[in-house]
């Protein structure tokens, strides 16, 4: 079985390699729990060195983690009590403000609780210390991976209205509208919902509801080269794209 886990790290290893831009980590992970005895599962696990694991609870202090620059950072957030722990994310005392374009497009941010699937599978983690570090890339590869969807249908899912708090809100720096969108959910977790296409001429909205949103996603194709252009500007690559097929 150790033979099996070599191999299975090993290719681990080569998959992060996709996202290396030149440093010694490829990604910041932080995984927030509340109940002390999932904790100490999880603190037997060593992870990848390309990948910089935080473990926070009720214990770590407001502020006291400070996050490495110009790496992807994925957050997995129980009951959203993860964001006050880090640096990046205090509020300046003076100002007020918070700054998160940093955090726009190249990172992830999910919210989960006992309603989620994620939950079950954090706080219920296999019991082998192996197993928990392969379940933990699993996790972490869903963090990084960027996902465009082209379908009219989930085009005008997108545009429905999310009750999310000041607090949730704050990890979506695309939004400009009094209330948040089932498309700024969507964009911080790297599930991208296109809203547009152009291809060759002006830009054609997927579903009707979409047209004079103040946030977008367009797929854009001019001279045979194909690129993004969005509302949340830094957003310019994905892995995967899926496209309905019945789209017109």
């Amino acid at each position: 079985m150790e033979d099996c886990y070599y191999l299975l790290r090993k290719c681990w290893d080569a998959w992060f390699s996709r996202w290396e831009r030149g440093g010694d980590k490829v990604a910041e992970f932080f995984l927030y729990l509340e109940d002390d005895s999932v904790v100490q599962q999880w603190e037997q696990i060593s992870p990848l060195e390309q990948i910089d694991f935080h473990l926070l609870d009720h214990r770590t202090e407001r502020g006291s983690i400070k996050p490495l620059a110009d790496i992807p950072k994925i957050i997995f957030d129980h009951h959203g009590n993860c964001l006050e722990k880090i640096e990046f994310f205090q509020v300046d005392p003076k100002t007020g403000d918070q700054d998160f374009e940093s955090f726009a497009g190249e990172n992830a941010y999910c919210y989960f609780d006992k309603n989620s699937k994620d939950y079950s599978k954090i706080y219920f983690p296999p019991a082998s210390k192996n197993s928990k570090e392969l379940l933990l890339y699993e996790i972490i590869e869903a963090g990084l991976f960027k996902v465009l969807i082209l379908d009219e249908r989930i085009a005008e899912i997108s545009t429905t209205e999310t009750e999310l708090s000041k607090k949730y809100r704050s990890i979506h720096p695309y939004i400009n509208t009094d209330k948040p969108h089932s498309w700024h959910v969507g964009m911080a977790g790297n599930l991208l919902a296109g809203t547009h296409i152009s291809i060759n001429g002006d830009p054609i909205p997927l579903h009707e509801s979409v047209s004079g949103k103040p946030y977008n996603l367009h797929l854009v194709i001019e001279e045979g080269e194909a690129y993004l252009r969005s509302s949340a500007s830094s957003l310019l690559d994905v892995d995967m794209v899926i496209l309905h097929r019945t789209l017109q």
